[in-house]
């Protein structure tokens, strides 16, 4: 920096530049409607400068960290001129091919001004359930082009001169499915905006023009400086990963995501060349939600005590062929891309970063495969409990199981890689608001990676319809056949995701005999019509009393699993995070007859014989 500052100073600027972004992030929050915002967190507010480069972020959901970025540019490219950007207006966007995700990810941007010049940009962006398309939710799983996905908006003024506009409002909301949701979110990022813009305008009168500018570049060049001097400090090479789908959203077709990152000095480059062409369905993502799933990674595994903004970026190269699945050709439908493409992408860069690290010798950072991709999680639409209208997604997906470590175990339903401060709804938020009824949420048995140290087991629920009978139910996901993710050095990836359901069926008879359901077995013995659906399944109409069941994410293990402290497997038994057939078969653990005692002997004898059969049925390396 050509102008020095005064460190004080800038540190306190700093963190009240953060501390405001926050107060956006916590307004739009108590604005919002929607349980995936208010309890899930899936919100960011951002700030940029006059020309739309990100500066500072909140801790908000990382896919959304330079996601209102692209949209600020595209409004200055578009709209400058005609008809103008002026003080007080914000623009509505959703167009997952300019920026974020899928079409459920809606921004709003607004210009600062100071002295009647532009100085700033603030940007609030949400995952907001409900898009009007042809299923309800925003996820469907039916779409094979973009347009049948629901409203596309490109920057219409919503605000004008500080000045609502009722008539844009009511064109975007009177297009879906629950009117008062999509409403209430969109004023929450208007609310969101209001507080950044004003809280910023004060910091520009506390500290003045000239330091802030000269502050927020210092800011985005210290990020480049730790990015690149944490590059320098591992070493250079090739890895490599490459992770497979078991649907294309129209059929059980699989396709695969592949990366390789090469690393070299203070530079790395993730190149997905040699993916899958993108597919028939929904199932695809676009180039700017790709940079999204990679950013996810980028901020929480490699650069994680990088401040995030532009400079974090200033050292990587992403590689992507257009016409595949991380980089489709418009107009491609994308509404299942982030939880099933973009879960993959981030999992592919994952792996490698992982193998990185561990080369560098940095085994306090390395950790197994997350979540992987989503499978199971349900939408849903129609009429709720109180006979109006409703949409939206169930996300427990904010609670996967975590990976392993060189150390210790992985957290069970720990949390997501894209959301910093994860978190699912509570149970009596979601049956106060929707026509369900919880009759179980649970760590899923056997379903942690399996190794020396076990990976987080992911969660289970069973929900029920109840009080209507005008609702459909589908379920998204993309990894019920294919592993998902990954486990390092003998340990096994997490399990697969899956989903039961069982309609018409004799449940309000069980629950008169005081029983209820509490597996995917107890499901089956329902009597109805029972549906073990693949992924991408379209919603399909429900009544009161109907199931689902589903399972999602875990965590990948690390090491062999014969390596695993036999007394930590008998205790893993005990707390029902394997069965006894899994200790018995994976980890080689005899369990004394009928009690879960560890039967030193019988385990020594098991573990031996297994080492055997590796090697007799073992092959041998290729030769080169």
């Amino acid at each position: 920096m050509t102008r020095t500052l005064d460190p004080v100073k800038y540190e306190i600027f700093r963190h009240r530049l953060f501390s405001i972004l926050e107060e956006g992030r916590i307004a739009m929050k108590m604005v919002s409607g929607s349980p995936v915002v208010v309890e899930g967190g899936e919100t960011m507010c951002s700030l940029h400068d006059a020309q739309g480069r990100p500066i500072l972020v909140a801790a908000g959901i990382l896919l959304h960290a330079i996601g209102a970025r692209d949209f600020i540019r595209k409004t200055i490219e578009w709209y400058e001129k005609d008809p103008g950007i002026n003080d007080g207006d914000q623009f509505f966007f959703n167009d997952p091919y300019i920026g974020g995700q899928h079409l459920p990810d809606m921004v709003i941007v607004r210009p600062v001004f100071y002295g009647g010049k532009r100085i700033a940009w603030v940007g609030s962006i949400m995952h907001t359930p409900e898009t009007g398309g042809i299923d309800p939710g925003g996820s469907g799983t039916r779409s094979t082009q973009i347009f049948h996905e629901g409203i596309r908006i490109l920057g219409l003024k919503i605000m004008e001169g500080g000045k609502f506009r009722p008539e844009v409002f009511k064109t975007i909301t009177e297009q879906v499915r629950d009117p008062v949701l999509v409403g209430l979110d969109t004023k929450a990022k208007i609310a969101a905006n209001n507080v950044c813009a004003s809280r910023y305008a004060d910091l520009v009168e506390k500290f003045g023009l000239e330091f802030i500018s000269v502050a927020e570049e210092r800011i985005v060049a210290d990020s480049e400086t730790m990015a690149r001097t944490k590059l320098k400090s591992l070493p250079d090479g090739t890895w490599r990963c490459r992770l497979y789908g078991d649907t294309n959203g129209v059929q059980e077709k699989p396709f695969k995501v592949m990366c390789t990152m090469t690393k070299k000095g203070d530079n790395v480059t993730f190149d997905y060349s040699g993916s899958s062409p993108q597919n028939e369905g929904s199932l695809n993502s676009t180039r700017p939600a790709s940079w999204g799933s990679l950013f996810v990674v980028l901020s929480s595994q490699l650069f994680w005590d990088v401040p995030q903004n532009e400079g974090l970026l200033a050292p990587v190269q992403l590689i992507t062929e257009e016409g595949t699945v991380v980089n489709c050709r418009y107009p491609a439908a994308c509404a299942n891309g982030v939880q099933t493409v973009g879960s993959l992408l981030t999992e592919s860069a994952h792996a490698c970063i992982a193998k990185m690290l561990f080369a560098g010798g940095v085994l306090q950072d390395v950790n197994s495969g997350w979540r992987g991709a989503a499978g199971g999680s349900p939408f849903y639409g129609g009429m709720n409990q109180y006979g109006n209208p409703c949409a939206g997604v169930i996300l427990d997906t904010f609670a996967p199981g975590i990976g392993a470590t060189p150390y210790r175990d992985g957290v069970d339903t720990g949390g997501n890689m894209m959301n910093p401060t994860s978190s699912i709804s509570d149970v009596e938020i979601i049956t106060g608001n929707i026509p369900f009824i919880y009759l179980g949420r649970k760590n899923a048995t056997n379903s942690g990676g399996f190794g020396k140290f076990a990976g987080g087991m992911g969660p289970q629920s069973i929900v029920m319809v109840y009080g209507t009978d005008q609702l459909s139910l589908g379920v998204t996901g993309a990894c019920r056949r294919t592993l998902s993710n990954f486990g390092m050095f003998g340990g096994y990836p997490g399990t697969v995701q899956e989903a039961r359901m069982s309609l018409n069926s004799s449940l309000q008879r069980w629950f008169k005999e005081s029983r209820t359901v509490e597996s995917f077995q107890d499901v089956k013995d329902l009597d109805g019509k029972t549906i073990d659906p693949p992924n991408s399944f379209p919603a399909i109409p429900v009544k009161q009393y109907d199931v689902l069941i589903y399972h999602l994410g875990s965590g990948g293990g690390y090491g062999d699993p014969l390596d695993r402290e036999p007394s930590k497997v008998v205790a893993d038994v005990k707390r029902q995070a394997i069965t006894e057939d899994v200790a018995n078969k994976i980890y080689g653990v005899a369990l004394g007859p009928g009690k879960l005692e560890l039967d030193e002997k019988g385990t020594a004898e098991l573990r031996g014989q297994i080492r055997k059969d590796r090697l007799a049925n073992g092959r041998k390396p290729l030769s080169r």
